[in-house]
């Protein structure tokens, strides 16, 4: 019978291990990875005491034999139910088998709407949210990662968001190409927090050439020329405008001086 547990239980249920978390934004999906493994592969099969004399390989070989739930809470799961729930969204496993480390991969993809439920990322801060708004995507998390209140073990928290969106702002500790990275340790985790505003719809500059912008004092220029015709034409019609009101005050004398008149003969 495959046993159900909580990502988080899976992530620190072993000291020595490494836990490398990354999320990758593409469109309106959030891609979840979390590697959870050893690069102690001397030890690999030697028994551990703190472990009831279990090895590694029987710790991961356990954690791939078992279902980590994606949804922090999900309100689908019944506690007393065996076996997959039918309801219930798991991390899809594959195990690590490498020549320099052993472990088991988690991976999910999220939408932009409902990442705010992912398991890990909600066991790590109390608060977290994405927004959309327009063209711009936010995220945020409070100050604090909590893990380290409830893991004694823990040591570190590394963070790492791939994107190819334009970075509007963000507070990442190391910038690699599009790669975002933050460090959270026992020494900062009370004041730690992520934060990105994302712009979706960047501005179309893929043919604009900054050494090919003409000037005023360059002859092929046109802008010169644009501007001359510009007045010119601003002038013409000035010039029409006032030719029209010249013309129309003269006709309104004309019509007033010929009423007057005719209103004289008639008294005569």
């Amino acid at each position: 019978m495959k046993k159900i547990i909580l990502l988080i239980a899976i992530l620190f249920l072993v000291s020595g291990c490494s836990i490398e978390y990354n999320i990758e934004i593409i469109d309106e999906n959030i891609i979840e990875n979390i590697d959870v493994f050893t690069s102690d592969m001397a030890n690999l099969d030697t028994p551990q005491e703190n472990y009831y004399n279990r090895s590694y390989r029987n710790i991961f070989d356990d954690m791939f034999n078992s279902n980590a739930m994606a949804y922090f809470n999900d309100p689908n799961f019944q506690l007393y139910y065996e076996g997959i729930q039918p309801n219930v969204s798991y991390y899809d496993k594959s195990l690590i088998n490498e020549s320099n480390r052993y472990g088991v991969n988690f991976s999910y993809r999220f939408t932009f709407n409902d990442y705010y439920r992912s398991s890990a990322i909600k066991s790590c801060f109390e608060d977290f949210t994405m927004i959309k708004n327009e063209d711009m995507y936010s995220l945020k998390t409070n100050n604090k990662c909590k893990l380290f209140d409830s893991y004694t073990l823990l040591d570190s928290v590394s963070i790492n968001i791939v994107t190819d969106y334009d970075i509007i702002y963000n507070n990442a500790d190391v910038v690699n190409s599009n790669t975002y990275t933050w460090n959270i340790t026992r020494d900062n985790y009370t004041n730690k927090s992520i934060s990105m505003w994302f712009d979706t719809i960047p501005d179309d500059l893929s043919n604009f050439d900054p050494n090919n912008v003409p000037s005023e004092d360059d002859s092929n220029s046109n802008i010169e020329d644009e501007e001359t015709t510009q007045e010119e034409e601003s002038n013409t019609l000035s010039s029409k405008q006032t030719n029209l009101i010249i013309i129309g005050a003269i006709s309104i004398f004309v019509i007033i001086f010929v009423v007057v008149i005719v209103v004289k003969k008639k008294r005569l």
